[in-house]
């Protein structure tokens, strides 16, 4: 499923870099996952609407104490 806040950040960017759309899907992550991993509530809001994040690179922060909870630490055993 792609509605953590991070995958529904990047679809905003990319829609709005590409022209053309008048319809899109995501940011549903308060309505599917326990709990998302960015700070940010970036839910649509009234009428499906959904603006751009601001800030550095997606405009969003990683709770690093619910991505302990939830992601698994995978280490390379390459070299």
């Amino acid at each position: 499923m792609g509605e953590t806040g991070i995958l529904s950040a990047a679809g905003r960017h990319l829609a709005a870099l590409t022209p053309g759309y008048t319809c899109l899907e995501g940011s549903f992550s308060k309505f599917v996952l326990k709990e998302d991993i960015v700070s940010e509530d970036i839910s649509f809001g009234a009428g499906g609407k959904a603006p751009l994040l601001g800030g550095i690179g997606l405009g969003l922060d990683v709770n690093d104490s619910i991505l302990e909870k939830w992601g698994t630490l995978a280490r390379s055993h390459i070299g």
